[in-house]
């Protein structure tokens, strides 16, 4: 665990591009689209973080594609290959 207590994860997209933050909702890992949604109210204070406006910007201008999120960041050669 680190920074205040939240643990290490990371986005690994399709394109082998990663971006590295903290779960703020407990553990474990998922795989799904991820996509750049233009809502205007909401996850303000989620965007204002360097990391996330860098994923967002790459989404808006690559577009959606697979990606995989996990906290189970020593795996990271595995999460390559899902």
């Amino acid at each position: 665990m680190s920074k205040k207590g939240l643990k290490p994860a990371l986005i690994i997209l399709e394109d082998g591009r990663e971006f590295w933050g903290y779960s703020f909702t407990g553990e474990g890992e998922t795989l799904g689209e991820v996509v750049f949604n233009t809502s205007m109210t909401g996850y303000q204070e989620v965007l204002t973080r360097v990391d996330t406006r860098a994923l967002t910007r790459h989404i808006q201008l690559a577009g959606a594609m697979k990606g995989i999120m996990s906290t189970h960041v020593d795996r990271k050669k595995r999460l390559l290959r899902s």
